[in-house]
């Protein structure tokens, strides 16, 4: 029988990321599990492994709610003065926090900035000639929502693979991404794949390599004009998506929640 949640007052998310491990997260874990256990607040309480907490840069990191209080740099003693003012005060130990409710930023030592696009630059294209371009971010975080939005909103734009095969975004029925990387676009007269996200080695090489590493946006200087293309690990084009020079709503998207928000050059 699991725990009879009505009982817990206080739970702690302790991340279990790739960051927080190397810093020791299993032990502060370890360690917060054994006091719970051994001072019988095992039931008025509740401990949950996370995946990433996206604060890398404080592992081992650590939730407690109610509170929304974040906690920093823990140890295996840290974290049991933490559970102690939780459990006996409802007080959060305020020299450990990163961040708690109330708090106008986030107290951190290693803060790091926040990765954004690079500005968009001049380039040659060989088929559009001169074109403002930039690269975007190919996360599975960011391509998966992407292509949801093409679908809802995609119109009669083209959406081409790199063997020459196209469909229209509003032909697009279904995005599908349950498999592990590889993500399925179902259209009205056919589908296709793309790999979008972690591609474990011991996939085959060739899928390994048709990842896609590389999102370009592009603006063509003379007509308006624009295009978002993928490339792969290799390089390769492996598909693109083409805009009229008077779509906006997807150039919109594009800018505001892929680019987020970086300037774009006016013709």
């Amino acid at each position: 029988m699991g725990k009879d949640l009505s009982q817990v007052s206080t739970t702690f998310y302790f991340c279990d990321g790739g960051s927080c491990r190397r810093a020791g997260s299993e032990q502060v874990i370890r360690a917060a599990r054994a006091y719970l256990r051994n001072n019988d607040f095992w039931d008025q309480t509740h401990t949950i492994r996370t995946r990433c907490n996206g604060r890398c840069e404080n592992a081992p990191t650590c939730i407690v709610q109610p509170g929304n209080y974040w906690y920093k740099k823990l140890s295996s003693d840290k974290i049991l003065n933490i559970l102690e003012g939780h459990i006996f005060d409802s007080k959060p130990s305020i020299e450990d926090l990163l961040y708690g409710e109330g708090f106008e930023k986030m107290v951190s030592e290693k803060e790091r900035a926040q990765v954004m696009p690079k500005p968009f630059k001049e380039v040659e294209d060989e088929a559009w000639g001169t074109c403002w371009e930039t690269k975007g971010f190919s996360s599975d975080q960011y391509l998966y929502p992407l292509f949801l939005f093409l679908q809802r909103v995609g119109g009669d734009n083209n959406f081409q693979i790199e063997n020459g095969r196209s469909w229209k975004l509003n032909e697009l029925v279904e995005v599908d991404y349950t498999h592990d990387y590889q993500l399925k676009l179902v259209f009205s007269s056919g589908e296709t794949i793309l790999n979008i996200g972690s591609v474990p080695k011991t996939a085959a090489l060739k899928e390994q390599e048709a990842k896609i590493t590389g999102s370009f946006y592009s603006l063509r200087k003379d007509t308006g004009e624009k295009k978002l293309y993928f490339k792969n690990k290799m390089g390769q084009l492996v598909a693109t998506v083409y805009l009229s020079s008077s779509e906006t709503v997807l150039w919109d998207y594009f800018v505001k929640i892929q680019l987020k928000g970086i300037e774009v050059p006016q013709l």
